[in-house]
């Protein structure tokens, strides 16, 4: 597995999950990364190694190298990178080796490209990215995604074969983690709770968030608890004190087990724009917390039947999420309804299945590579 670092995000987290059901399914997983930093600490039982060529724009000669000697330390049948990021440079790197010296490499995307890529970029520079990931990844062995739509997307822009796997989640060790108890003093008694968690970006949505509680709060005495972090914690902040909700609004940082928080919800909230997959909502209907969505490309829509086991509303709607969340509040049938439906999501992401879907690639590339 490689992966640029171990930050508190929902992909890393997800391709940790993937590394322990790989290994309970018998394969010899170990990890590469290109920072050795971050919130998620993987198993003992993980072998580790960092490739810090790989986070310099001007180091692909040395990432060659130190894939060489990956190479030729670990000897593995495959290299599975995750994210665009990591992708990029590592194929890049690979290109520089002779495909004979190389093993067989499989790509997973995680977040919705062309999004991203907008989020930072003009359009001419997306085209040009996209047109050289096209070059790149059709060099890989395999390239999959986590979500039919991300599939699809991908494929249209670049033409590149994909594969959909989806994350795997572990809705017993969850349950079991959710039980741990609360951390004292973060959820009020007497308020109905919104609980909302992710990386504080643009992606997220959480401007939208907020002023979609604001609303609720003028009809409700609901608190907001907020778990992540990121570069825009300090205007996430200011925006609740401009809209008068701060002191009902707690942000309380990464939580390396958030899932009591979660479970304690009334109501979880997810605003984003974009999403891969949004792992955590499907975490929160595991524990069976009623949710509501933004009908973002790409994931909910394919796990949430909305009035059925969640609420799906439009990205970019305050005043709609602000309904929707109060809908789950008030309805209290409704809101047990959606909860009973809930945890059903996660049968078919059962990290067993989702390992053997893994197992099958992997088999099914390393036997197309032998017949070459």
């Amino acid at each position: 597995m490689v992966l640029w670092d171990l930050a508190g995000g929902g992909a890393e987290r997800s391709v940790l999950e993937l590394a322990s059901a790989l290994q309970a399914a018998g394969a010899d997983v170990r990890l590469a990364v290109f920072e050795n930093w971050g919130d998620f600490a993987p198993d003992a039982s993980l072998r580790l190694r960092e490739l810090p060529a790989g986070r310099n724009k001007l180091g692909i000669l040395a990432l060659r190298g130190q894939l060489l000697g990956l190479i030729r330390d670990w000897e593995p049948d495959v290299l599975h990178a995750h994210l665009y990021r990591t992708n990029r440079a590592l194929m890049r790197a690979l290109l520089l080796i002779p495909r004979r010296q190389r093993p067989t490499v499989i790509l997973t995307e995680r977040n919705n490209l062309l999004a991203n890529l907008r989020c930072w970029h003009g359009a001419a520079v997306t085209r040009a990215i996209v047109r050289e990931i096209g070059f790149l990844y059709r060099r890989a062995d395999a390239v999959s995604a986590i979500s039919e739509g991300m599939r699809t997307q991908f494929e249209t822009a670049t033409g590149v074969p994909v594969r959909c796997i989806r994350n795997p989640l572990n809705s017993r060790k969850i349950r079991r983690r959710a039980a741990e108890g609360l951390p004292p003093g973060l959820v009020p008694e007497g308020h109905p709770l919104v609980v909302a968690a992710g990386r504080f970006v643009a992606q997220k949505g959480w401007p939208d968030l907020l002023r979609a509680f604001a609303r609720v709060r003028r009809k409700e005495d609901a608190r907001l608890l907020l778990l992540g972090q990121g570069p825009l914690q300090g205007e996430l902040e200011s925006l609740a004190d401009n809209l008068g909700i701060r002191d009902a609004v707690s942000f309380v940082g990464f939580r390396a087990n958030p899932y009591p928080l979660i479970r304690a919800a009334d109501c979880f909230a997810v605003a984003s724009h974009w999403e891969g997959y949004c792992t955590v909502l499907a975490e929160a209907m595991a524990l069976g917390v009623p949710v509501v969505s933004t009908d973002c490309d790409f994931g909910p829509r394919e796990y949430v039947r909305d009035g059925f086991n969640g609420l799906l509303v439009p990205p970019g709607q305050p005043d709609v999420l602000a309904d929707a969340i109060l809908r789950l509040l008030r309805d209290k049938g409704l809101a047990r309804t959606l909860a009973a439906n809930a945890p059903a999501t996660a049968e078919v992401l059962l990290p067993a299945r989702i390992a053997g879907e893994h197992l099958a690639l992997y088999r099914e590339v390393l036997a197309r590579r032998e017949a070459q």
